[in-house]
């Protein structure tokens, strides 16, 4: 069924929602990104997706350029401006070097990517967990950046991997029932890979190569160590972090039965708005205790006062607005479609979601532990189970990602594997994605994503994370009613995120 001419029009509109693209040759923007705002920021020229937010600084001199994309939150200011954070990245580049600017925007919440543009070096950084994706490449000596393996794809003019693709749909007979996605640093073309969370990608223009490098855990960290103090340290910073990323505009918080959702909702309440609600997924096809989250966050939302939205997960119609959108987003292998397609077609548009998915990062995912180290075919078995990991072909992945990641005992701190695996490959290869398919139509943000909140509860014991103490300590609290500090205007549906843009962007 072919898509019509007029959906086809604003699926341009929305595709790749709060994306972007980067090269060091300008004739090698994409053409998804027609129509984009462009940008020539030192070494790369840039192309924005409508509803992207970006900030840039620039020192005196014009060396050295700190950009922002996405919606950075600094709790130590307060802020959520990203112009006033892009300064503050700017001048710990300028003073402290590619370390201290590395050190600031780790340790920023909500969900970005941070580029450092010096006379001869681009330096990219993600977000805490990685949860605004990135991709690369720098085949040909043309160094590509940017949100969407798509754009990255399409302007390197990439092959596509067709042994990572028969791999990955080979895993149905291997490890039938579970949710596939690409493991190790693959992707579905060749030469493209993704930034890992606590790693930087460093491009020298001399070398006209990238070398993708860890930096955390820094030298100073302490985990493991419990002063007592946990739980008021991490109240405070849920806390505050949630009453900033509700300061962008209306929200919506994916609420389930689950202590992970709830949480967000305990910490959010004091400070959402009028107009802020929560919602669930309804597939019908489920088991019973799917349904369970349904009628526990229906009752949870009625008893606060607070608008319930039960949407139906679903595949989409071919030929929909959807299709088109989603099918232009991710072309050689699209990831399911089910939970995007209802968000986008049964929830409002520009609002910020609230997802708390990275909570398990702070308490325990992996609970087969081995005092073993992290060999490839442990992580193969931890991640695809024990006959995958019979196979040597997905055993090289993980070969690979020991060595791009640089994922060894020596180099990972105080931390148990099992925790930084799960952080960094687990959660970059499968809950980044779900982000990314919210982006079609809003904004999602994570309570949960910020560094200093999971060095917080990682400082507690195994068994009490495995326990989930913290959430259960919070969520043991009474909910009060839902009592809105302010109502929204009308005309206030787009936040404060995309005003900002509009002001950055003269717009």
């Amino acid at each position: 069924m072919s898509v019509p001419a007029a959906v086809e029009a604003r699926s341009l509109r929305d595709a790749f929602g709060h994306g972007y693209i980067a090269t060091t040759a300008a004739s090698q923007l994409p053409p998804s990104a027609d129509g984009w705002r462009k940008e020539v920021i030192g070494h790369l020229t840039f192309a924005f997706q409508d509803r992207t937010v970006v900030a840039t600084t620039t020192g005196p001199d014009s060396r050295f350029h700190a950009v922002l994309i996405g919606n950075p939150v600094d709790l130590e200011s307060a802020s959520i401006d990203p112009q006033l954070i892009a300064r503050k990245a700017h001048s710990s580049l300028e003073r402290g070097g590619l370390d201290a600017f590395t050190r600031y925007v780790a340790y920023l919440t909500g969900r970005f990517t941070a580029i450092a543009i010096g006379p001869q070096e681009v330096t990219v950084i993600p977000d805490t967990c990685a949860t605004q994706m990135t991709f690369w490449s720098d085949s040909a000596r043309t160094f590509i950046v940017g949100s969407h393996v798509e754009l990255v794809a399409e302007a390197s003019a990439a092959e596509t991997d067709q042994n990572a693709i028969n791999r990955l749909n080979r895993l149905r007979k291997l490890h039938p029932g579970a949710t596939y996605y690409f493991a190790g640093i693959e992707t579905a073309y060749k030469d493209i890979h993704p930034v890992i969370a606590n790693c930087r990608l460093r491009w020298s223009s001399t070398k006209m190569v990238a070398d993708h490098e860890r930096f955390y855990p820094f030298d100073d960290l302490d985990i493991g160590n419990p002063t007592g103090r946990e739980f008021s340290e991490f109240r405070e910073i849920l806390d505050q972090n949630c009453e900033l990323l509700t300061k962008f505009g209306r929200v919506g918080i994916s609420l389930t039965a689950g202590m992970d959702s709830g949480s967000t909702l305990r910490a959010a309440l004091p400070y959402l708005s009028d107009g802020s609600f929560t919602f669930t997924y309804l597939n019908p096809k489920e088991k019973l205790a799917h349904f369970n989250d349904i009628y526990e966050a229906n009752r949870i939302s009625f008893d606060v006062g607070i608008p319930h939205r039960v949407i139906r997960w679903g595949k989409p119609e071919p030929g929909t607005l959807f299709d088109a959108v989603f099918s232009k987003t991710w072309n050689a292998v699209q990831p399911s479609s089910g939970a995007a397609r209802a968000m986008y077609d049964e929830l409002p548009r520009d609002f910020f979601q609230l997802n708390s998915i990275l909570a398990e990062v702070g308490t325990v995912f992996y609970t087969r532990r081995s005092e073993a180290p992290p060999s490839p075919r442990r992580l193969t078995f931890l991640y695809h189970g024990p006959n995958v990991a019979r196979e040597h072909e997905y055993v090289e992945q993980f070969e690979q990602f020991i060595e791009y990641a640089d994922f060894r005992p020596e180099t990972i701190g105080g931390y148990d594997y099992h925790d930084l695996f799960y952080w960094e490959h687990r959660v970059g290869r499968w809950a980044a994605q779900k982000p990314h398919e919210g982006d079609l139509g809003h904004r999602v943000l994570q309570p949960f994503n910020s560094r200093r909140l999971i060095e917080t509860m990682h400082r507690l014991p195994y068994e009490q994370r495995a326990d989930r103490a913290l959430l259960k300590q919070l969520y043991a609290e009474d909910l009060p009613r839902f009592d809105p500090r302010k109502i929204l205007p009308r005309n206030n549906g787009a936040g404060i995120a995309n005003r900002l843009s509009r002001i950055i962007h003269g717009r």
